[in-house]
């Protein structure tokens, strides 16, 4: 895609129930219920670009595709 990137910037925040991980609850689940990211960008881009744009980079995110789906996890402890 060939869009001139003047600036970008993220944020992400999101929301979660600390009880789990705290040990005071079996329930809910120690992840976050919710995570949203803003990404500010300074372009001349029309909207449908940027839609497209990130639909783009939403396919293509290691990232996104490990928080879309579940992912095999090895945790593994050792001694020294």
């Amino acid at each position: 895609m060939d869009i001139d990137v003047r600036s970008m910037s993220f944020s992400a925040e999101g929301d979660v129930d600390p009880r789990k991980f705290q040990g005071t609850s079996d329930e809910p689940r120690a992840g976050y219920e919710e995570i949203r990211v803003t990404v500010d960008v300074d372009t001349d881009a029309d909207e449908e670009t940027l839609d497209d744009w990130i639909a783009t980079v939403e396919e293509r995110c290691p990232v996104t595709d490990n928080l879309r789906y579940e992912t095999p996890l090895d945790i593994s402890v050792s001694t020294a």
